[in-house]
């Protein structure tokens, strides 16, 4: 009687393929993941870019924000600088109003030009823009005195022309404009006094000049 072979165990042995396509899906998924990752982080990145409020990305200049003003918005934010000593900030307000103001009307004019005055003083250190202030002062004052309704009236710019061109180093000119002044307007007051002081004063530099007197102080 011849033995029988004996059964083959009922479970196969795993083959080394196996194993190597497990890895390979490993791998596979992994790369896939990181893929998946890194095009999310892309797309959260554009998502929050896309996000920010357009002010930011685009800030309005202050020549936007002047000509989106009306009239009296914008007088009033350049009458608010002005005072707080901010001249120079307050100009493209000021050039916003001065088209819509009759040419008549003295105290804009010469609020105006006072601004333009003090602006030249506060001006960045360079030249060409302190003078190009100085020559639109003088063309502002030249436009309120030709629209001046009175003897007095046209004074009173004169005055101030006299005044400024004191304070940016012009005495000779500003005591021929008061003299001018006085002219128009005799009665004036004070003018043949500050006359007087400031011809005394280019004689001698070394007087003193009260800056709080003299001609503007009554303008």
């Amino acid at each position: 009687m011849r033995a029988r072979p004996a059964k083959r165990s009922a479970r196969r042995p795993r083959r080394p393929e196996s194993a190597r396509t497990s890895g390979t899906r490993r791998v596979f998924l992994g790369v896939m993941a990181a893929l998946l990752l890194f095009g999310g982080a892309r797309a959260l990145l554009t998502w929050r870019r896309s996000m920010r409020p357009a002010a930011v990305l685009h800030a309005p200049s202050v020549a936007d924000r002047v000509a989106g003003m009306s009239v009296i918005e914008a007088g009033t934010e350049a009458a608010r600088l002005n005072r707080l000593g901010r001249a120079y900030e307050s100009l493209p307000y000021y050039r916003r109003v001065a088209p819509e103001i009759a040419p008549e009307r003295l105290d804009f004019g010469l609020e105006f030009a006072n601004a333009l005055q003090l602006a030249s003083l506060q001006a960045p250190v360079r030249s060409e823009v302190k003078v190009r202030l100085m020559f639109e002062c003088l063309d502002e004052l030249a436009r309120t005195e030709r629209a001046a309704r009175g003897p007095r009236d046209r004074a009173r710019v004169i005055v101030a022309r006299a005044f400024f061109l004191r304070v940016w180093g012009f005495p000779t000119d500003a005591v021929a404009e008061l003299h001018r002044a006085q002219a128009t307007d005799p009665s004036y007051p004070d003018l043949v006094a500050t006359a007087r002081l400031m011809e005394q004063r280019l004689r001698n530099p070394t007087l003193p000049l009260d800056e709080g007197s003299g001609p503007g102080s009554r303008y």
